[in-house]
């Protein structure tokens, strides 16, 4: 396409094909031919994420406590990364990605730390929280997508317990997720096995209402977040209306 630069096209470790294109001053990557975009960033507003999720991602990390540790679990473009870092200088950075080719393409031509700024694993990142090598992190976002549909293991019950060991005492867990709702039997079982581990459970959709569209499921052992978050998005007054809008849309799903 006229205008469309390729930087990157070509087989990753894991992934059967991985493109990065830049096109009218964004930069995006996907995973096969026709997959949908993983990742972006906008080279003249580097600090503003293109993905609403991420927009609201990061409105949640500047309303959270202190971050000593901060683990993403799948790397994409560094995104998350990024704004942690630039919101909580003094955080621990980490990061687990099954492909290697796409985490040495998000440091090279995205936004993701160097290895002298994070520490990344190599590999399957539910197998990484249940190992011993897994810490204890105040934040924990698990962002783990394949051509087009989250990893499954991450939906499993045994999977929120392990996120529940490795949870920091006022830590908090955020899925992006991609559903109309939380009707499915795999997000009822998840939901049903994070309760008893955290007792604050919230949903933000961020996309059309009534549809398959993303939507953050927040996991928390701070019982202020919510309020904060609130605060947070309030405080953008009329000049952000899409953080507004988050401030009405976020619901608590902590009961059954």
């Amino acid at each position: 396409m006229k205008g469309t630069k390729l930087l990157y096209a070509g087989p990753g470790s894991v992934h059967s094909w991985i493109e990065v294109v830049e096109e009218k001053g964004v930069r995006q990557m996907r995973f096969g031919r026709n997959g949908g975009w993983q990742g972006a960033l906008d080279l003249a507003r580097p600090d503003r994420p293109v993905f609403p999720y991420q927009r609201a991602f990061t409105a949640l990390v500047e309303a959270h406590g202190p971050i000593r540790s901060f683990l993403s679990v799948g790397v994409g473009s560094g995104t998350s990364l990024h704004h942690v870092r630039r919101i909580h200088r003094e955080a621990g950075l980490h990061g687990v990605e099954i492909d290697e080719t796409v985490l040495s393409l998000a440091i090279e031509f995205f936004q993701a730390p160097s290895h002298r700024d994070a520490e990344y694993w190599i590999g399957d990142g539910v197998q990484f929280v249940a190992s011993s090598h897994a810490s204890t992190y105040d934040l924990i976002f698990v962002d783990a997508y394949l051509k087009a549909s989250i990893y499954q293991p991450c939906l499993e019950p045994a999977t929120a317990s392990c996120l529940a060991r490795i949870t920091s005492d006022r830590g908090t867990v955020v899925y992006n997720l991609i559903a109309s709702s939380y009707r499915s039997a795999p997000l009822k079982r998840f939901l049903q096995a994070l309760r008893p581990s955290f007792p604050v459970l919230l949903d933000l959709p961020v996309g059309l209402p009534l549809t398959a569209q993303n939507r953050l499921l927040i996991a928390s052992r701070d019982e202020e977040l919510a309020s904060r978050f609130r605060q947070t998005c309030l405080r953008a007054g009329a000049s952000d209306l899409e953080r507004l809008s988050w401030s009405l849309r976020l619901s608590d799903v902590s009961e059954p």
